[in-house]
């Protein structure tokens, strides 16, 4: 919730995160730095992602359109009608509704970061870039969050690597 356009750069298909937003009871919304020195970073964007950040930022000029004199000008990738920044809880809101209405079981908002790492990590993605796309401060942070994964692919890898050296009969009998 705390990207703003600046940071992204559609050409090249890479994004800067250097602030979070965040809500604190009796606070409001915060803006603030991420929570170390690695978790500012940047990663490189999908195509798929590009796309829809281009057709989000289409979406956006025409709220500001629409919007006129009520638009609050900002540079907040994420908005209300009227320009605003959307509130950090929003998005959670949202999801959960989201996963109720196509009958998924509730899962956290944030659990799609350890989705996402834990895909990398089964499709063989080096650790390495796991986790600086993460914004781990060093792979071990990354190793104890994910092991588990880790075990799995490497299994994983062992199935593969035994399959492909089984003679050509010991296959046929276990697919008979």
């Amino acid at each position: 919730m705390g990207l703003c356009w600046d940071m992204i750069d559609l050409k090249t298909g890479t994004m800067t995160i250097e602030k979070t937003r965040q809500y604190i009871t009796g606070v409001g919304p915060i803006t603030k730095k991420p929570k170390n020195e690695f978790s500012v970073r940047t990663v490189t964007l999908s195509n798929t992602v590009v796309r829809l950040l281009k057709t989000h930022k289409r979406m956006q000029e025409k709220d500001r359109e629409c919007a006129g004199s009520l638009w609050h000008e900002s540079n907040w990738v994420f908005t209300m009608w009227d320009g605003q920044p959307t509130h950090p809880e929003t998005i959670s809101k949202w999801f959960a509704k989201f996963l109720k209405r196509h009958y998924l079981p509730h899962v956290c908002f944030h659990s799609l970061r350890h989705s996402s790492a834990s895909v990398a990590i089964a499709q063989g993605v080096n650790m390495k870039t796991v986790s600086n796309r993460l914004g781990h401060a060093s792979i071990s942070t990354t190793m104890d969050i994910y092991g588990h994964s880790v075990k799995s692919a490497d299994k994983e890898a062992a199935d593969k690597l035994d399959h492909m050296f089984q003679p050509d009969e010991k296959k046929d009998e276990e697919n008979q």
